[in-house]
């Protein structure tokens, strides 16, 4: 296995410059879950879960890729305000229905990596380690009505974010509060990502 190389199977913006200012080196990969999947799940973190999990589960990797070994991450981040759980909005007004939702109120939010290792046998790739990653924060995130156009104007990718909240670049400003691990909200624990890439010598 390449000992500096991981595959990520996730199309966020905010996880790839995670990684990328880390310094650890990647490659990407797609998977054939639905994002907005719904598991019959006590909590949210069973749910967060589930789905990270089956992202990893249906990762499409390339029948040709040249190497017997591979690490592959996979992660999904949820928020959860006032009892209502926020994945990622189906449109612009969707997207502005979750802000004005969660503005004034704490927001849950938990992001769940699964890091696996895949092994090439008889062509086909088998998981043979599976980690669990969890991430878990508190925030305040209010961005006003009147500024609600420029936030999506300015951050575009928000459509594809959970809760439609960027907490990066134009939408620190909005960020009144957190309690928790910062590089979850974005969609990475990456302490504990940092922490299993060493122990598994992937980096």
């Amino acid at each position: 296995m390449a000992k500096n190389l991981l595959y990520l199977a996730s199309a966020s913006k905010s996880r790839q410059k995670l990684l990328e200012e880390a310094r650890i080196p990647y490659r990407l990969l797609s998977h054939k879950s639905e994002e907005n999947l719904v598991f019959n799940c006590v909590s949210l973190l069973d749910q967060v879960k589930a789905i990270a999990v089956d992202k990893i589960d249906k990762v499409i990797i390339p029948q040709s890729l040249n190497e017997s070994k591979i690490a592959v991450l996979t992660a999904d981040t949820m928020m959860k305000s006032k009892g209502r759980i926020l994945g990622k909005p189906r449109d612009l007004e969707d997207a502005k229905n979750m802000l004005r939702w969660m503005r004034d109120a704490e927001i849950e939010v938990i992001s769940v990596a699964v890091l696996a290792i895949f092994q090439k046998e008889n062509g086909e790739w088998i998981v043979i380690d599976k980690n669990i990653l969890e991430g878990f924060a508190k925030i305040l995130f209010m961005v006003p009505e009147e500024m609600l156009d420029d936030y999506f104007r300015n951050l575009p990718d928000a459509l594809a974010a959970a809760g439609a909240g960027i907490i990066e670049g134009y939408g620190a400003q909005f960020l009144k509060h957190i309690e928790g691990c910062y590089t979850t909200v974005i969609g990475l624990p990456m302490f504990q990502l940092m922490s299993i890439l060493n122990e598994k010598k992937l980096r």
